[in-house]
């Protein structure tokens, strides 16, 4: 997991291709 403290965004790292990103507003979206 990381943090971006300049926009509040948080990055979950579940395996080498799913990625999950969580806005400060609370809406997610994944990366794939």
């Amino acid at each position: 997991m990381r943090f971006d403290e300049r926009d509040g965004t948080i990055f979950i790292f579940a395996g080498e291709e799913l990625q999950i990103q969580v806005y400060r507003d609370g809406t997610w979206e994944y990366l794939i």
